[in-house]
């Protein structure tokens, strides 16, 4: 009996195939253009590599990329040929090159053709800022040519919704990556001047390509040369929205305005409108603060002419005067005028009297001074030695005060007599 193919778990297939690659492609060379390069925090890159028909995704490792310095100079667009081993992932059954060599190749192809066109157009004087059209201040419709389900329209109708007072956006869906991407782009623009005429009423004033980001080859219908003619002279102002503020296609230098993504793009449209509300609201609050204040006001002055403050003013007024006629009544000021008579005599009389017991005191005092000063006199020494008394000094200065203070001292010791009209000396034997 003849036996069916093997059957094979998932894991067990991808284990099979990862060695059969990781095995049998243990070294390769391939040569391509790098595409969707992204460098780490880790320092590893990663990117791809591309020609007319496929794609490989490719790492190279931060110590290989040390090891190469041709590997600095790699961008996208880059034509390169690497050398690495083939690695199979097996959590999501994909496989990539590690790239263990690097070596330039030369600029890429379609790098190489996007700078030669873009050269051409500049030339031809399709990037001109003269010929650029004024965006319209206040959109009142914007026509979106873009993917109908991609993340560029849901951004661009939730920032513009969530901005603007005038929400009207036409959306037309087109292709926007492929081979076909350029006359669906075209035939989307043709469809809005078709809009317009059937609709003079609610014509749309500003077109807005948009696409979100990818790679070079992603985003490579918007470099497409009859695009960009036929947008260049295209009679309603236009906005190139594509990709991220890196990716830059020859609709972002044809259009009358770029935008770094499509984000930015309804920022860019609703910017006026977002002034204007926010001026709005400041004319809203100072119109209010000045109605309450003139409220404030207004009541306030209906408080005073009330009947009950105009009574409570007018007994203000009465008693302000009866206390100025009170202080004008001429008994009272006249007991005020003699009560400081009276003060006045009193205070003369008690400073004459001050003025005699200080005469008296001094007096008494001047003469207990006196006593004092004679009995001061009486008993100093010099009125003792003028009474015929003499002081015996030793070195001219210790007194001798008795005999055994001068048996003290030595035989021959010299002392000195004080009179009471100078001094002698003497010796002790």
């Amino acid at each position: 009996m003849m036996q069916g193919p093997q059957s094979y778990t998932v894991s067990e297939f991808i284990s099979v195939v990862k060695e059969i690659l990781e095995t049998g492609l243990s070294i390769v060379q391939v040569e391509g253009e790098v595409s969707n390069l992204s460098f780490s925090t880790s320092g590893h890159v990663y990117f791809s590599l591309v020609d007319d028909d496929s794609l490989v995704s490719a790492v190279m490792f931060k110590s290989d990329f040390l090891r190469n310095p041709l590997a600095r100079q790699m961008k996208d667009g880059s034509k390169v040929c690497v050398t690495g081993s083939v690695n199979v992932y097996s959590k999501r059954g994909t496989f990539q090159i590690v790239v263990r060599q690097l070596a330039l190749k030369g600029q890429g192809d379609l790098k190489e053709k996007f700078e030669l066109l873009k050269k051409k157009l500049a030339t031809e004087g399709l990037f001109n800022l003269d010929t650029k059209k004024k965006i319209p201040f206040f959109p009142r419709k914007v026509a979106l040519i873009t993917a109908p389900n991609g993340a560029a329209v849901r951004d661009f109708i939730n920032i513009y919704a969530r901005r603007g007072v005038f929400i009207k956006i036409l959306v037309v869906p087109v292709l926007v990556q492929g081979e076909k991407a350029p006359v669906s782009i075209m035939k989307g623009l043709d469809l809005v001047l078709k809009y317009n005429r059937a609709n003079e009423q609610d014509q749309c004033d500003v077109v807005v390509l948009a696409r979100g980001g990818g790679s070079l080859e992603d985003l490579w219908a918007f470099n497409d040369e009859a695009l960009a003619y036929k947008l260049f002279s295209y009679p309603i102002p236009t906005v190139s929205a594509i990709g991220h503020d890196v990716d830059f296609v020859l609709t972002d230098y044809v259009a009358d305005l770029r935008a770094e993504t499509p984000s930015a793009a309804a920022e860019n449209l609703t910017q006026h409108q977002v002034e204007i509300l926010q001026r709005l609201s400041q004319l809203k609050r100072r119109l209010r603060d000045r109605m309450m204040l003139g409220l404030n006001a207004n009541q306030s002055q209906l408080e005073t002419l009330h009947p009950r403050k105009l009574i409570q003013y007018f007994w203000q007024f009465l008693n302000s005067y009866r206390r100025r006629l009170e202080t004008c009544n001429l008994v009272y000021r006249g007991r005020e005028l003699m009560g400081l008579s009276d003060f006045s005599l009193r205070l003369e009389e008690a400073v004459e009297m001050l003025k005699g017991a200080m005469t008296t005191v001094i007096h008494a005092h001047g003469a207990k001074l006196d006593q004092l000063n004679g009995i001061l006199e009486a008993t100093s020494p010099q009125k003792v030695l003028e009474r015929g008394y003499c002081l015996a000094k030793f070195q001219s200065k210790h007194v001798i005060l008795s005999v055994s203070d001068f048996d003290k001292l030595d035989t021959n010791a010299t002392l000195s007599l004080v009179f009471h009209d100078g001094e002698g000396l003497v010796t002790k034997t």
